[in-house]
């Protein structure tokens, strides 16, 4: 069963149409969920560039890898290095402030 069973209709002209493509485009959500995000007084940003996003990817994933690492090296040997894990930690740190300031603080 649908949560949402109301159906709306409605029209745009032309340049209201190519607008509402655009800011759809924009912040990266559905027609539908930006209409409902419009419906209930938020303003939806738009979506993170490339350029902030890739170096962001790339860096956890090698930070995934690492772990990923240190989880093999712990379960073969029933050993972890102490040092070698806290450097990681204050990779994923620091990652998470790149995040936050990229991402969350600067809209």
């Amino acid at each position: 069963m649908r949560e949402r069973d109301i159906k709306k209709v409605f029209y745009f002209n032309e340049k209201e149409n190519q607008r509402f493509k655009k800011n759809v485009l924009k912040s990266n959500l559905s027609g539908s969920s930006y209409l409902r995000s419009l419906i209930t007084n938020y303003q939806p940003k738009d979506a993170p560039s490339d350029t902030i996003l890739l170096p962001i990817i790339d860096e956890l994933k090698s930070v995934g890898k690492t772990l990923n690492e240190i989880a093999r090296i712990a379960n073969r040997f029933d050993f972890i290095n102490t040092k070698y894990a806290n450097r990681v930690i204050e990779r994923i740190d620091f990652i998470s402030d790149k995040i936050r300031e990229n991402l969350i603080t600067s809209r």
